[in-house]
């Protein structure tokens, strides 16, 4: 009985640092997958300061943005007019249940509707 308890305190005892070992271990590779300790790993949006200019350079993903790129950008988004048939549709609704509830009010105040 006794050799069956030592045994048995000893299998437990590996089985415990072993699993010790590989929460260890897999903690080391959670970080190295993260990248947290890769010098190689860049940043996904960077911005430096110009020299003497005091131009802002920017670059997101490694693409490097100017101001001139967001501006264009801007000018292109302001002139696409594009027709949202959800948007009219909600806007529709809004009218529609901000009429019905002004009438419903109107109603319960006890007066006439006037139109």
């Amino acid at each position: 009985m006794g050799k069956f308890m030592v045994k048995s305190i000893l299998t437990a005892a590996l089985l415990f640092i072993g699993v010790l070992m590989g929460m260890q271990l897999a903690g080391n590779g959670m970080k190295n997958l993260q990248g947290y300790d890769n010098p190689d790993m860049k940043s996904a949006f960077t911005v430096k300061n110009g020299g003497q200019n005091q131009d802002i350079e920017a670059s997101v993903l490694g693409q490097s943005i100017t101001s001139h790129d967001l501006e264009t950008k801007r000018k292109q988004l302001e002139s696409m007019e594009a027709f949202n048939p959800l948007s009219e549709a909600a806007k529709g609704i809004s009218s529609g249940i901000e009429n019905l509830f002004g009438k419903l009010i109107s109603a319960v105040k006890g007066e006439k509707d006037k139109e």
